[in-house]
């Protein structure tokens, strides 16, 4: 039996939408959840094929319970819920890897997406939500926060204020240069956290040039490589 972990910090909603995933014909087995804290603890002792997360809760919110899954469980699929978004929002961060709903207005379509994405994991298709996913989703919802990136022994550092890169350090480089090289980096483990107060900003390039600059870079030295090939 597939498991569907369910977090959201409403009982009402939460009650609501665990009824929803239970009336399936496909039988699945609903655990729920008021935070990322529960939801990670559910992760950590029982098996679970799909997570459905509220963005805004307390204790641990929905950016770090995806922080947290990018990490641990980076091949696990997400829907995200949210009391804002545009069709254009969803559409982009379905194809980042996290399907984006939102409340109430959308619910209604959860069983399709759940069916979706179950039906992807099955054939091994389903990927998981990319750092540059996490900096758009936080970007859509105006998130101020610290991201703290660890990857093959690398550290580095991402502030956000109201969604934008406003600083980024790694390895002895600062702004730019340090949101190219730790967006580059395979398979990251995430932490987030409020943003200390900064005194200086060293990044003033909106966040969409950001990433759309560093895919253009990973596409030119992943073409050097071919030619060198």
């Amino acid at each position: 039996m597939k498991v569907i972990l369910l977090v959201e910090d409403d009982e009402a909603i939460r009650s609501a939408l665990a009824e929803l995933l239970e009336d399936m014909e496909e039988g699945y087995r609903i655990v729920q959840a008021a935070n990322g804290r529960e939801a990670i603890n559910v992760l950590y002792t029982s098996p679970v094929d799909l997570v459905v997360t509220d963005l805004s809760m307390p204790v641990l919110d929905g950016f770090a319970l995806l922080a947290h899954l990018m990490g641990a469980h980076a091949r696990m699929p997400v829907i995200v819920l949210t009391a804002y978004g545009t069709s254009d929002t969803r559409k982009h961060l379905k194809e980042l890897g996290a399907t984006y709903l939102e409340k109430p207005r959308d619910l209604a379509a959860l069983p399709h997406l759940v069916r979706e994405k179950l039906a992807q994991r099955a054939r091994g298709h389903i990927e998981g939500i990319t750092l540059a996913g996490l900096l758009q989703i936080l970007n859509l919802e105006r998130k101020t926060c610290s991201l703290r990136v660890v990857s093959g022994g690398r550290l580095g550092e991402l502030h956000c204020e109201s969604g934008e890169v406003i600083h980024a350090e790694c390895k002895g480089v600062h702004g730019v240069d340090a949101v190219h090289e730790i967006l580059g980096w395979q398979e990251p483990t995430i932490e987030i956290a409020e943003a200390p107060s900064l005194a200086e900003r060293t990044i003033d390039v909106p966040l969409l040039h950001l990433l759309l600059d560093s895919a253009r870079r990973r596409d030119e030295d992943a073409h050097r490589l071919t030619l060198v090939d």
